[in-house]
């Protein structure tokens, strides 16, 4: 399982969990945040975290006041989720079926095997589409808000 995040231009990092992973605050702190915050400053040489705002969904480990406070020290706006939208997380209703297309039906014999995979699957997605994701994004969100926070995958 990775953890993966990315941009309007693609992916800025992406953290292999442990195996059979519980994701706790403080692994999500110590060792997946960290790697996502360097990489962006590796992108961002001049700026870094500065001005960059950032979401996530509403798993356990990003809702604990240890990870609210390490974001909010870090300097990034986080954008809060709504209770009860899986269906609005880019991950949940966008990459990760993008990339199981990719991968459905392929048998791998190793974590190496499956990071190839995984790597491969990414690079396949162009910039133009994660362009294409966050307009998506802000759509489905403004869905959400015009139906007073409703169910609403299948309104048209």
């Amino acid at each position: 399982m990775f953890g993966v995040f990315f941009s309007t231009r693609g992916i800025i990092e992406y953290v292999m969990l442990p195996e059979k992973p519980t994701i706790t605050a403080t692994w999500y702190t110590e060792n997946c945040l960290p790697q996502m915050f360097q990489a962006v400053e590796r992108l961002r040489p001049k700026t870094g975290l500065r001005g960059m705002k950032f979401h996530h969904d509403n798993a356990p480990a990003h809702t604990a006041r240890k990870t609210k406070d390490y974001i909010k020290q870090s300097g990034l706006e986080l954008i809060d989720h709504p209770p009860y939208s899986p269906d609005l997380a880019p991950c949940d209703f966008w990459l990760f079926p993008t990339i199981k297309r990719h991968l459905k039906g392929r048998r791998f014999d190793s974590e190496t095997e499956l990071s190839a995979a995984f790597l491969d699957a990414i690079d396949l997605i162009s910039e133009s589409r994660y362009s294409r994701l966050f307009d998506m994004w802000l759509e489905l969100c403004q869905r959400c808000i015009d139906a007073n926070g409703e169910y609403f995958e299948h309104l048209k």
